[in-house]
């Protein structure tokens, strides 16, 4: 299997979860176009009026996922995600859109979305998989219940719809994964994608046949795909050179956990934080020390069973479990599904 990860970055504490304001905007946008009022929505007179007028500003991520909840009870719209990206403008995402847009090829922009998507937000995970004949393009809020229905079908109708029309093809999907439980009605999703779909995951995610990758893009450009990436690579280096809490401690995680139970004291140190201070930080960002530790075994678990390379036991040993029918215990709690009867993609 090869993995797209983004770059790590130092480990600096003291950073706060950010996005860019271009992630908020459309929904905004979306409103007004419906002639509803975003005023009511209380979360928008805490972002300054220049973070608005200026289109490379960052806004406090729990901010950001709040106006997108508040936004869809404004307009009494379930799939106000999937309505929003369709109505997206070219153009909306600034130098990274347009570094994707004019790659050689679908991979090669995809492999650009992973490699600055810190630009429009600095804790979310993305990565693109190839295993065999499969291609996974995944998205990942290590938060409680993970992105929100609106941010979760918003990003996977926004790349997908994308990505179509930047290769002028129709895409044609294996499965479209969603963090959020299976909604009342999966009409407006069958729509957009007709694929076979699937709801609380880990991770928001496209699988698709991995030779779309090679598809060409229409507005491929060389000359301007160098000048652009430069552009980017600047926003890239000038945003805090450093991850969030969260994504520190994920990282750390994933490289402790077959050492056993991994403790908050011991990630702590490493971080050059009290274990008072690490909780505190978490808590600001959402979340808790024991749902990481959860969201990298999960995460983990699933990709070695995609691999298909290892026998239960050695996976159960790598997380960090004291056996296998304790992993086996804690799989299913997760997935509803035994580890050998869990989908392999």
């Amino acid at each position: 299997m090869k993995i797209a990860q983004p770059d790590k970055m130092s480990t600096h504490s003291g950073h706060s979860a950010s996005v860019s304001v271009r992630s908020v905007l459309p929904v905004l946008a979306y409103l007004q176009s419906k002639q509803l009022d975003v005023q009511k929505i209380p979360e928008l007179a805490r972002i300054k009026a220049v973070s608005l007028d200026d289109i490379e500003a960052r806004v406090p991520h729990a901010l950001a996922i709040s106006v997108w909840e508040k936004a869809s009870r404004l307009a009494g719209d379930d799939h106000i995600g999937l309505h929003t990206a369709e109505c997206v403008r070219p153009g909306s995402f600034g130098a990274l859109e347009y570094a994707i847009r004019s790659s050689h090829d679908l991979g090669a922009g995809i492999h650009r979305l992973v490699q600055y998507h810190r630009v429009m937000h600095d804790v979310a995970e993305v990565r693109l998989e190839t295993a065999g004949k499969n291609a996974i393009l995944s998205h990942c809020l290590p938060v409680p219940g993970g992105a929100p229905q609106p941010v979760s079908e918003f990003i996977m109708a926004g790349w997908y719809l994308a990505f179509c029309r930047l290769t002028g093809v129709r895409l044609r999907l294996d499965e479209v994964r969603f963090t959020h439980a299976k909604p009342a009605s999966v009409s407006e999703c069958q729509r957009i994608f007709g694929a076979p779909l699937s709801f609380s995951h880990d991770r928001s995610e496209l699988v698709f046949p991995a030779g779309l990758l090679e598809l060409p893009m229409l507005e491929s450009d060389a000359e301007l795909q160098r000048l652009l990436e430069s552009v980017v690579m600047t926003m890239h280096e000038n945003l805090p050179a450093s991850e969030g809490v969260i994504s520190q401690v994920l990282r750390l995680l994933r490289d402790e956990l077959c050492d056993g139970e991994p403790t908050m004291e011991a990630i702590a140190e490493k971080l050059c934080l009290t274990p008072r201070t690490l909780h505190r930080r978490l808590k600001e960002e959402g979340t808790s020390f024991r749902l990481i530790v959860n969201t990298a075994r999960r995460d983990l678990a699933e990709r070695y069973l995609r691999e298909g390379r290892m026998t239960i036991t050695e996976i159960a040993f790598l997380l960090g479990y004291s056996d296998a029918n304790a992993f086996h215990r804690a799989f299913k709690r997760w997935t509803g599904h035994a580890p050998r009867s869990h989908p392999v993609s």
